[in-house]
């Protein structure tokens, strides 16, 4: 309405380009934005980090962020729900990412470490205020012997993991070219996947996941109850499996026609089961969310993430491939539909909640990227910091050899607590790769 295009123009402070709804992982994360405001921590944060065996030039880094922000609205957004019946997006000009610069290039190792530290730990603590965009910023730290570490730093309900190496290519090379984005191809919109989320058949979805979910009676829960003292940035615990371990699993599923999703969806059930006693578990898993039939998907800056439920019910007596293969059945079946918000699922089960834990296969081409990065733009390291409200988090990363993370609250799950849970999965996948291995595969 008109009153509700007047509250938006007066949340965001410069003139509104364009007004969009959210996603549904948009709609969770604003929730738990807002809900731990004040001096909470925000955990949707993240923070990269670049080492970069060069200085960069402040201004041409300021000129190439102002391309960027130009060229791909999204970015630009911010996000209220002051007087409106739902939360929206609006999309601003005028915006530009703040670039700090500190010197350290005197200081001696050891303090210029810990000081850097400071400003790392100082920066995850900052929030974004939603409606005040754009929700990036950076920070450039001069080091000693020339070298730069460049943090950007931004609220994930902007983009995803994926668009994080998006955005990373897309500033270098602007950089490169001094802000002259002359050349370059067209970037597609978030704006597009939102209408393709809109054109979708929500009754269709929403009948086949009630299927996918009927007799599913109560929540997997893990996390103590009584413990819960705020928002925390996780701890993680990481296990790297051998190089022939990585292998084993790899043609063990290959062989039975398997994917190795399905097989660590099915040894993260084995691991809850176990833990809840109980056959019938579910937990939360991250889906990249990119239509195939959405023009340039794959080259968007956006939140395209979703997070939907893996259901593992375990059947007595069920042979261990016909288990594995009704798992990766069922779960091709409500693929199509892995838009559909975690709420109205939620909803439609009722249930509050349906899980508390999150599993999470990233993309297989990390390690390229970063070597590309590397290779064209002389940045010699990339880490990353970021969270979610989840008590666990288990973050599989594809490579010669398979590294499992278990991204743990420490309010909730000590050091000792994490890591039984993380032994007992690798040790049940690899379990898994044995038994499927195996010449008896299809009996056991």
């Amino acid at each position: 309405t008109e009153e509700e295009t007047a509250r938006v123009a007066e949340a965001a402070g410069l003139p509104v380009a364009d007004v969009w709804p959210l996603s549904p992982l948009q709609e969770g994360m604003y929730f738990h934005a807002t809900y731990d405001a004040g001096n909470a921590l925000d955990v949707y944060l993240s923070q990269e980090t670049l080492d970069l065996d060069h200085r960069l030039d402040a201004d041409r880094l300021r000129a190439a962020c102002r391309a960027l922000l130009d060229r791909n609205e999204g970015l630009r957004a911010g996000f209220t729900s002051d007087g409106l019946p739902r939360p929206v997006q609006f999309v601003v000009d005028g915006a530009e990412i703040p670039l700090t610069e500190t010197d350290l290039s005197a200081l001696p190792a050891d303090e210029g470490h810990a000081r850097v530290e400071e400003l790392l730990a100082a920066d995850r603590r900052q929030r974004f205020d939603l409606s005040a965009p754009p929700l990036c910023r950076l920070r450039l730290i001069r080091l000693p012997g020339g070298r730069d570490r460049l943090v950007v730093t931004h609220h994930l309900i902007l983009w995803d993991g994926w668009s994080a190496w998006l955005f990373l290519e897309e500033l270098f090379t602007l950089y490169e070219k001094g802000g002259d984005p002359t050349g370059l191809p067209a970037p597609g919109s978030y704006r597009d996947y939102l209408a393709w989320l809109a054109g979708q058949d929500t009754a269709e979805a929403v009948d086949a996941w009630r299927g996918a979910l009927a007799g599913f009676d109560e929540p997997t829960l893990v996390a103590p109850t009584g413990r819960d003292a705020g928002p925390v940035i996780p701890a993680d615990f990481d296990a790297v499996l051998t190089q022939e371990g990585s292998d084993r699993l790899r043609a063990a599923a290959r062989r039975h026609g398997l994917t190795p999703n399905t097989v660590l969806n099915a040894a993260w059930g084995l691991v809850l089961s176990a833990v809840t006693g109980r056959p019938d578990v579910a937990f939360g898993t991250a889906v990249a969310g990119r239509p195939a039939d959405l023009p340039n998907a794959a080259g968007i800056i956006g939140m395209f993430l979703n997070t939907v439920p893996a259901r593992t019910a375990f059947a007595p007596g069920e042979p261990l491939l016909d288990l594995l293969r009704r798992l990766q059945t069922e779960r091709a079946a409500v693929m199509p539909y892995e838009y559909v918000g975690l709420g109205t699922l939620q909803r439609e089960t009722g249930h509050r909640r349906l899980f508390d834990t999150l599993f999470v296969l990233r993309s297989a081409d990390g390690e390229d990227r970063a070597a590309a990065l590397r290779r064209r733009h002389g940045i010699t390291g990339v880490s990353n910091v970021d969270g979610t409200h989840f008590p666990l988090t288990l973050i599989v990363t594809p490579g010669a050899r398979l590294r499992v993370t278990l991204a743990a609250r420490p309010d909730l799950f000590d050091a000792e607590a994490a890591t039984t849970v993380l032994d007992r999965f690798t040790a049940v996948l690899e379990r898994l790769a044995d038994l499927l291995a195996g010449p008896d595969a299809a009996t056991v």
